[in-house]
């Protein structure tokens, strides 16, 4: 039920945890639980990794909304998020800082997104979350920098 909420733009009430999925990313917005269950997953396979002796390395990716004013503009409307306006970047720093504190490589990628990002040549797709071609070539890119020294080559 929550996750159809969810996905049903007429029933989203900005801040309300069962029909907004942004609900964390909004002033005042809590991502206490989800932020606990994800990291619970990334400590399993952290761990994992670990056992197996092989290199573990988060890349964290912001939202478009998170990105910059002009992004993801249809979404915002679907999601009842304003338009042209930056949200701040709630959830990424935290997962960033419990990562981090567990020996983790970590790369978040906002900074080079917000760098990139113009409005004639946005990084997301403009209903979809996930990054567009654009966006993938900017990750890409940063990704080719990073790992080699994330996994100590």
């Amino acid at each position: 039920r929550t996750l159809r909420n969810r996905h049903e733009a007429a029933r989203v009430i900005p801040g309300d945890v069962e029909t907004d999925r942004f609900f964390f990313t909004r002033e005042g917005g809590t991502w206490t639980q989800p932020l606990a269950d994800t990291l619970k997953h990334v400590d399993a396979m952290h761990d994992l990794c670990k056992q197996a002796n092989v290199p573990f390395a988060a890349v964290l990716i912001p939202y478009g909304h998170q990105v910059a004013p002009h992004e993801w503009r249809e979404g915002r409307l679907r999601q009842k998020l304003e338009l042209d306006k930056l949200y701040g970047p709630a959830g990424l720093a935290d997962v960033e800082k419990h990562v981090t504190a567990r020996g983790v490589k970590t790369l978040n990628l906002t900074e080079a997104l917000q760098r990139e990002s113009k409005p004639d040549r946005p990084l997301f797709f403009s209903l979809d979350i996930h990054l567009n071609e654009a966006g993938s070539q900017v990750a890409a890119a940063e990704l080719v920098k990073w790992l080699p020294g994330a996994l100590g080559r």
